[in-house]
């Protein structure tokens, strides 16, 4: 009787499971088509626009956040199939010119496929001979490059010339590069502003970065401070990184615009948030100074780190000093070492002339004299005051290089010359100490 109720519990349990199975399938099954509809959605709407307007750095870094979105590659693969064979091969096949010159695009650039120049330029072709002017643009890009065709200067001048008389503001840019830097054309800076600013008046934010620098050195045009602020500040709002970076400067300095640290900061932040690495090293150093905006310093070691993991120079000594002193950081003598490191051996003089008094001291680092002299000599060399008078103190006390007072005095006074009071202080008592050495001599001499 009772292995018959366990029978009967066990068909119970298994039927339950169906039933379960059965309701959670269509779930299931929802939430995947909601996934791949979600995929669709961000390839159509985030990459492909990049791809229809020719813009290679944002095509690749937005196809390269659909990847991550996508998580597996296949399905990634299986996805751009799809919209690629909806939105661009149908069309192209009938003779659309737009999805002829977007095929030719994917062709060139590949997106995770090996590309085929020849192809992406019958493409172009195809499209350029029904007008297209970003079609004509391209193939002056690949004239120029070699890709696809044999290189030829003339050839992509010709074709530039053509989408630029059409009004297309690349290729009205391209044309303005070429005259400034004699690329196929001959060298006239008046011509090439003429080109920047038809482009900067399309609202090209480059062709507007690009005027903004003309105006204020004066290049090819009547040199004018506010017009290089206004033309900066319409590429910055556009959302040029590059142009954020450095109407934050200006902010921050009161370079043409009124001072304004708030200002500054959230310039910096739209940079950096765009991984612009002097913006984020500008935005750190603001985070933990107070400037701008409340005191942070867990904030400016998380993105003096970003600018750091960058190389920048600056941002990798800054971080260092945070590790050294434990500010918004667990402090690390040793971490700190390998920041400060980083940053002296891309010549930072202040990295450096740290890293060899850590070297002298044993902080972080194993004590090592010769490497200590190393690191301050190159500081030293570099102008820093306190490298070149604690450099002086080796040669004094003999300390991985060979004791000479007369090469300790230069040292000291390199540093005092600078109005350094510690290598004043120090060349004061070494000659202090010569003088009673010589005077015993001739003391001794005399008896």
């Amino acid at each position: 009787m009772l292995q018959i109720r366990w029978c009967h519990v066990a068909v119970v349990v298994l039927l339950a499971a169906i039933l379960a199975a059965a309701v959670l399938l269509p779930v299931r099954q929802a939430r995947m088509r909601s996934r791949q509809a979600l995929l669709v959605s961000s390839l159509q709407e985030s990459v492909l626009p990049h791809v229809l307007s020719g813009d290679e750095e944002l095509a690749e870094q937005t196809y390269a956040n659909f990847e991550l979105l996508a998580s597996d590659p296949s399905v990634a693969q299986e996805i751009r199939a799809q919209v690629i064979a909806e939105q661009i091969k149908a069309p192209a096949s009938e003779g659309d010119a737009a999805a002829q010159f977007a095929m030719g695009i994917i062709l060139e650039w590949g997106f995770g496929e090996e590309g085929d120049p020849e192809e992406s330029v019958e493409r172009y072709r195809k499209a350029a001979e029904q007008g297209y002017a970003p079609a004509k643009a391209r193939m002056g890009h690949m004239y120029a490059m070699g890709l696809g065709v044999p290189q030829d200067d003339g050839e992509a001048v010709e074709w530039c010339r053509r989408a630029a008389d059409d009004g297309y503001a690349p290729a009205q840019f391209n044309l303005g590069v070429r005259y400034s830097e004699a690329l196929g054309l001959p060298l006239d800076d008046e011509e090439a502003v003429r080109w920047f600013l038809r482009a900067a008046e399309a609202g090209y934010a480059r062709a507007q970065l690009v005027l903004a620098d003309r105006y204020q050195r004066g290049l090819g045009v009547t040199a004018n401070p506010a017009e290089a602020v206004t033309w900066l500040r319409k590429a910055a709002e556009q959302g040029l990184p590059e142009a954020q970076l450095l109407f934050g400067w200006r902010c921050a300095n009161g370079e043409g615009v009124p001072l304004n640290e708030v200002e500054a900061a959230r310039w910096f932040r739209r940079a950096a948030d765009r991984g612009v690495a002097d913006a984020q090293a500008w935005i750190g150093a603001m985070c933990a100074e107070g400037r701008g905006g409340p005191k942070n310093e867990e904030a400016a070691a998380r993105w003096l780190r970003m600018a750091a993991e960058q190389g920048h120079v600056d941002a990798q000594c800054h971080l260092g000093i945070l590790y050294s002193e434990g500010r918004g950081v667990r402090m690390s003598l040793a971490e700190a070492a390998v920041w400060y490191r980083k940053a002296a051996e891309q010549g930072h003089a202040q990295a450096q002339s740290i890293l060899g008094a850590k070297y002298a001291e044993g902080e972080g680092v194993d004590e090592d004299a010769v490497e200590a002299a190393k690191w301050l000599r190159k500081a030293g060399e570099q102008g820093v005051p306190d490298a070149q008078c604690n450099l002086g103190f080796l040669y004094e006390q003999g300390r991985g290089v060979p004791k000479d007072n007369a090469e300790a005095a230069l040292w000291y006074r390199k540093a005092a010359d600078q109005g350094y009071q510690p290598a004043k202080e120090a060349l004061s008592n070494l000659l202090a100490s010569a003088m009673r050495s010589s005077s015993s001599t001739t003391m001794r001499e005399h008896l």
